[in-house]
């Protein structure tokens, strides 16, 4: 690994990420819950994962709300917790599996990205540099079913190498993105350390949702719920309702679908699945309401 050239992508401040947590067991309700329950788990209930050894807490994400269910295998009739999340700082992020092989292996339906170097000394990498990263994609990708937990030993011995390649000073990585193998790498995920959870990374809006059904490649589901902290609590503050209501004062406007990400990283799928969102347009006062 010593002098391996890693090209890694450069995410801004102010990016987005989505968390999901499923309805069960002791977390069953919707009541009293803050941002923290959503968040990493505590470290002596902390189970092994991809990225993690057991006991080591790893916030699992994704760059959007596609893959949360894929990976946590949903099925009709269960209920999620969505969470939204924003960075206040742009992280330096390590990535794995982006190659060729693993994405056709994978079926995926888009072209592996290739991160731009930011230095042009590190474009003159070695095919040696290629062919180990190949490798570690490859061991990192594979699929691992219920039963073979044993398998996240190898992955997240991969992973520790990713998240400490920056040896001292004051930078170091704030964790790994990846393609989702449960979604064939059609989405990413990404796996944040807990230091910069705390200190870099901002609950913005919660949805409760109901899987409706599942044809194994896509779900249908209903919002039942969204929550935001409205007084600064620390408590999710649930609307009591789904969707978006008009607020007082507005006697008549019109609604127009507008690109990108609302203020809280919420969004649609609109025509040609492009993501956006609603906005309500108070023609009085043409005050502009994300719906």
């Amino acid at each position: 690994m010593r002098g391996r050239t890693i090209r890694v992508p450069q995410i801004p401040a102010d990016t987005f990420v989505y968390r999901a947590r499923k309805l069960e067991g002791s977390f069953s309700s919707t009541e009293g819950i803050g941002p923290g329950h959503l968040s990493y788990p505590p470290a002596p209930i902390c189970p092994a994962g991809r990225l993690n050894r057991k006991g080591f807490p790893i916030f699992y994400a994704a760059t959007s709300k596609s893959p949360l269910l894929f990976e946590l295998g949903a099925q009709p009739a269960e209920h999620f917790i969505f969470s939204i999340w924003q960075m206040q700082i742009s992280p330096i992020i390590s990535c794995l599996g982006y190659t060729h092989s693993v994405f056709t292996s994978l079926g995926s339906k888009r072209e592996a990205p290739q991160w731009l170097s930011s230095r042009p000394e590190d474009e003159a990498a070695t095919s040696n540099d290629f062919m180990t990263e190949d490798i570690l994609s490859e061991l990192f990708s594979e699929k691992v079913l219920s039963y073979e937990n044993d398998k996240y030993k190898l992955t997240a011995a991969i992973a520790e190498i990713h998240y400490e390649l920056l040896e001292g000073g004051a930078k170091q990585f704030a964790g790994v993105i990846y393609p989702s193998v449960a979604m064939w790498a059609n989405g990413d995920n990404i796996a944040l350390r807990p230091w910069f959870v705390d200190k870099h990374l901002q609950w913005k809006k919660s949805i409760h949702i109901k899987v409706d059904s599942s044809d194994g490649k896509s779900f249908e589901i209903t919002e039942l719920d969204s929550a935001r902290d409205l007084d600064g609590s620390g408590k999710l503050q649930w609307a009591g309702y789904s969707g978006f209501r008009v607020p007082p004062g507005i006697s008549s406007g019109h609604c127009v679908f507008t690109e990108g990400r609302d203020e809280l990283g919420d969004y649609i799928y609109g025509k040609d699945n492009v993501v956006g969102h609603w906005v309500l347009i108070d023609e009085k006062t043409g005050r502009r309401f994300a719906v």
